[in-house]
């Protein structure tokens, strides 16, 4: 990617699970996007990543950057071509009945 291109939080999520280039720490908008515990959490929705997700939150990582710890994560963690789903609340339904 170029310097000067603007990167999403996908696209950063998608370098550390797919393509694993390790350079979009040199584009416009890495700091702004860059959620550390946004990446850490989604990691922990998919149970093959979920030892990945716990090592990292770890306080000794809080120490690292962004930059670093963008690096350290396309470096460790396998490739991940899976849709990892959300996991929601379960939605609470009204089983209140109207008399009309």
């Amino acid at each position: 990617m170029q310097e000067s291109q603007h990167i999403t939080f996908f696209d950063i999520l998608n370098d550390i699970l797919i393509h694993k280039t390790g350079e979009l720490h040199k584009c416009s908008g890495f700091k702004q996007n860059f959620k550390r515990f946004v990446i850490i959490r989604y990691l922990s929705m998919a149970p093959e990543l979920i030892k990945y997700s716990a090592y990292f939150n770890n306080e000794k990582f809080s120490l690292f950057s962004d930059e670093d710890l963008y690096i350290i994560l396309c470096n460790s963690i396998p490739i991940h071509r899976k849709f990892i789903k959300f996991i929601k609340k379960a939605k609470k339904t009204n089983d209140i009945e109207c008399n009309k």
